[in-house]
């Protein structure tokens, strides 16, 4: 396969094209469906192969990719070059993984019972900033001890700037190259072919395969739901998967909405694992490995009333805590009173008043500007995916935002009556907001109601009010 370097008068273009689209070196090498040992040997002017080399072009919005080629010919790999290739064989680079993870040790011992005994397909179900990519992450490290991967293949479908976003083949061509299979242009125009290559290489090799965010490649409509994929290429793959008598390989799905049922009648390989917030002693735990430390009881009933009221969120924890961390100096009393008294003490007395309605808003999801670059981005496209493919679903989370303690189905619903839909119509929106995590059910007086997480409160909230 060929090889090709970029021009050492292109790089500086290069810089600049990263900086306009704001990808860090992980995230772009994400965007690129490549390693971050392949990016670096790009940046260095080392040659890699041409497909990983048009892909790091393409996902910073350099087209025209033949301009950045160097035609200078070379005669034999540079030491520099060898050194790379030994870092890059050796290497995993983690996007969301970190030395700051703490807990879910009964979730990881239940994933890992499954992975190695029949499960072929693990699915991570759970609301953005959850912490459903570490924990991939985190299985692959503890898995790695148990099972030698050859392999770690990975893609990420929230990144939408592809123009093949989400189309099977492409990913399909790059997984083969990154294991070193030489895919011909025939293949690419033979599907079955390509497919079967793929399970030939899974079935042999012990490799771990990462979905992320596949809610994106799935469709739906106000009649059947959201769980369909958008290219039926996947489901074959997957039941193909799922189909052989052995195979040695693993898969990892983590996805806000549950997709349809593609085990095929193989329901021992497929495993389906929901993702909630964080326990206390880990939220507590997870202040300590920021570097929060606290030195009164004062100070760790502060972190537990953020805690509660977040309901565990990894992400806005996370958050929060680098912000105590660096703004503050790791001063909790003073972030309490500048920033976390009084949005923690409004939503604390809302959800203990007697009142069931929301009179005033909440700003949970935007209490300081990393919450809001960080936290709302995030559940914003959410929430923006639903507005825009299932707006009925759309409209019941904004209206059930109003309401501060858990409701009947019937209470819920009848908003939807109001909208003149059908019975059909308001079933499936409410099916699809329990898929995506968005409501809860509970147990009170033999009958079954609706809560919501505080956080996604805070976001529809502020939706509903621009209805």
């Amino acid at each position: 396969m060929p090889t090709i370097r970029a021009s050492p008068e292109k790089l500086e273009k290069i810089e600049i094209a990263r900086e306009i689209k704001g990808l860090t070196l992980e995230e772009w090498a994400l965007s690129a469906y490549t390693s971050v040992g392949t990016l670096k040997k790009f940046r260095n002017g080392l040659s890699i192969q041409q497909s990983a080399f048009v892909s790091i072009c393409k996902a910073i919005g350099i087209d025209n990719w033949e301009e950045i080629v160097d035609k200078t010919p070379l005669a034999r790999k540079s030491q520099k070059e060898k050194e790379f290739d030994q870092e890059d064989n050796l290497a995993i680079n983690f996007i969301a993984y970190e030395d700051t993870w703490v807990g879910r040790e009964s979730t990881i011992t239940t994933i890992k019972q499954n992975i190695s005994g029949s499960s072929r397909i693990v699915i991570l179900n759970g609301i953005t900033g959850i912490g459903k990519t570490a924990l991939a992450e985190k299985l692959y490290t503890e898995l790695i001890i148990e099972i030698k991967w050859n392999k770690l293949l990975r893609v990420n479908f929230d990144n939408q700037d592809q123009s093949d976003f989400g189309n099977f083949v492409t990913v399909a061509d790059r997984w083969l190259q990154e294991c070193g299979v030489l895919v011909i242009p025939e293949d690419r125009q033979d599907i079955p072919r390509l497919q079967k290559e793929l399970i030939e290489y899974l079935k042999e090799n012990h490799c771990l395969m990462i979905i992320d965010s596949l809610e994106w490649i799935l469709k739906g409509n106000q009649e059947h739901g959201w769980s369909e994929f958008k290219d039926r290429e996947w489901v074959n793959f997957f039941r193909l998967f799922l189909s052989e008598l052995q195979c040695n390989s693993r898969i990892i799905l983590t996805t806000q909405h549950l997709p349809e049922d593609v085990s095929a009648g193989y329901d021992n390989f497929w495993f389906c694992q929901p993702i909630k917030g964080l326990e206390v002693t880990e939220q507590l735990e997870l202040f300590k490995k920021i570097g929060i430390e606290t030195k009164a009881e004062t100070e760790i009933n502060y972190l537990k009333r953020i805690g509660k009221v977040y309901e565990g969120h990894a992400l806005t924890l996370k958050v929060i805590a680098g912000t105590i961390k660096t703004e503050y100096q790791g001063n909790i009393l003073a972030y309490w009173e500048d920033e976390g008294k009084q949005e923690i003490e409004k939503v604390e007395k809302d959800l203990e008043s007697s009142q069931e309605n929301m009179t005033t808003a909440w700003e949970l999801h935007k209490a300081n500007r990393d919450l809001y670059f960080k936290v709302r981005y995030k559940f914003n496209k959410t929430f923006e995916r639903l507005k825009e493919h299932n707006y009925y679903s759309y409209l019941l989370i904004c209206f059930a935002s109003t309401y501060l303690s858990p409701h009947s189905k019937e209470d819920l619903l009848e908003h939807l009556v109001e909208e003149e839909c059908s019975e059909k119509e308001q079933r499936i929106a409410l099916q699809i907001l329990m898929e995506e995590q968005l409501l809860d059910t509970i147990i009170q007086e033999n009958s079954i109601f609706f809560k919501m997480h505080n956080l996604i409160r805070s976001v529809a909230y502020e939706h509903f009010q621009n209805l």
